[in-house]
């Protein structure tokens, strides 16, 4: 009989409670990550994106008390990365930075195919001065906006082929 109440009792107390788990500390900071981001995608202008961002930096500041050591799960990270990619492609967006990384973007192909055509170390040396003079000027062209991840992923990969096609007379004379 004992054991016939504990099953009743139980299911007296999922029924108060909706049968519903209590929410995830993780997903509280999702569904917040997300209101923020729709919240960026409204933004026309600096003032609202940097209020956005300040929200965003606050919140960020309660994950580690929040979550302590914890791990959000594979499909967690997977929509907090969403999340912050739709944020930094909003910002971009209000801000018309998505161009400047285009700009930039069309620069480094330019000279990565520059470098690739080099046939001596002399030459890679030049082109490769060049782009750290160009690289020196991208912070008064960008300031502190981020690529998308689509932007970043080219860059890298831009980036990447321009380095083995350095690598080929890096033990020159």
């Amino acid at each position: 009989m004992t054991g016939m109440r504990s099953v009743w009792l139980t299911l007296i107390v999922l029924a108060a409670c909706g049968g519903a788990k209590a929410p995830d500390k993780f997903d509280e900071s999702l569904a917040a990550m997300e209101a923020l981001a729709a919240k960026m995608c409204t933004c026309t202008d600096a003032a609202c994106t940097s209020k956005v961002q300040g929200e965003l930096t606050e919140l960020r500041k309660t994950f580690r008390d929040k979550h302590g050591t914890d791990k959000a799960s594979a499909d967690q990270e997977k929509r907090g990365r969403a999340f912050e990619d739709q944020l930094r492609t909003c910002r971009a967006k209000a801000l018309g930075e998505t161009a400047g990384f285009e700009t930039v973007l069309t620069r480094l192909a330019a000279f990565k195919t520059e470098m690739c055509a080099c046939t001596d170390k002399a030459c890679t040396l030049k082109v490769e001065a060049a782009w750290r003079e160009y690289r020196a000027t991208m912070k008064d062209q960008l300031g502190n906006a981020m690529p998308n991840d689509e932007q970043g992923a080219r860059g890298e990969s831009i980036d990447n082929e321009m380095k083995a096609c350095i690598a080929k007379f890096a033990n020159a004379q």
